[in-house]
């Protein structure tokens, strides 16, 4: 039986070493998977870094890569990685990459 959350559990254990890939081999969805969690990763690390105190880091994660933000997904225009996802073939697939893929 798979364990849910688990390619999330994966991503943080391994994206110290996963950050330093310049190249990836993508052999099927988990891959993609782990490499859009690994960048996203990164892009908290990266804005939060910049914050000062805990108050502020939290605040800059709600406004900037939390829940208020609209998150891209495979369709949209600024989507970073659009060559490797397909993009949604109808308004019910749009829906449903807005309730998985989520930060």
């Amino acid at each position: 039986k798979k364990k849910k959350g688990r390619v999330i559990d994966e991503a943080i254990l391994y994206f110290r070493a996963n950050i330093l890939f310049t190249q990836f081999d993508v052999e099927g969805p988990a891959d993609l998977t782990m490499i859009y969690i690994t960048a996203w990763i990164a892009d908290c690390l990266r804005t939060l870094s910049n914050q000062k105190t805990k108050a502020d880091a939290k605040k800059k994660v709600s406004n900037t890569i939390g829940i208020n933000k609209k998150f891209q997904i495979p369709g949209d225009a600024k989507f970073t990685f659009g060559v490797y996802f397909n993009k949604p073939k109808n308004y019910l697939s749009i829906i449903f990459n807005n309730s998985v893929i989520k930060p």
